[in-house]
């Protein structure tokens, strides 16, 4: 994973359902998201000041090559110093990454990923870069 020379906030958090296990969606996020302590509120919620936090969606959005469709939703998502991505549950359960366009596409909720930083661009650009087509 290539370095980030920039400071990021980095909150990952899905609602638990009353007919869903705390274990399951434990397991959902840690598939996808390098092990931090996770907090119970109302949110299932994660929180970290490192994008370490992100190297498994990092490593994954480029073996699948997914940076174009990563890149447009975070670019979309985009206001002010922060954007998000929503990730299917069920999919991240069984160890693989789905983007969603909204919560719906996720039948027990998506999980969201939100990157808060004073330099979100350089934030993006890190995580799904932009893509030169030369033709």
């Amino acid at each position: 994973m290539k370095n980030l020379d920039a400071v990021v906030q980095v909150e990952v958090s899905a609602h638990l359902n009353n007919s869903e296990s705390l274990e399951k969606l434990s397991a959902a996020i840690a598939n996808v998201f390098t092990d931090y302590p996770i907090k119970q509120n109302e949110n299932f919620l994660l929180e970290s000041d490192s994008v370490g936090s992100l190297s498994k969606l990092y490593d994954y959005i480029r073996s699948k090559q997914t940076i174009g469709v990563v890149r447009s939703r975070l670019l979309r998502n985009l206001a002010g110093n922060e954007t998000f991505l929503l990730l299917n549950r069920q999919a991240a359960y069984a160890g693989s990454i789905v983007i969603c366009d909204s919560e719906a596409e996720s039948p027990l909720g998506a999980i969201k990923l939100t990157l808060r930083s004073s330099a979100i661009p350089k934030v993006i650009d890190w995580l799904a870069p932009r893509l030169d087509r030369e033709h």
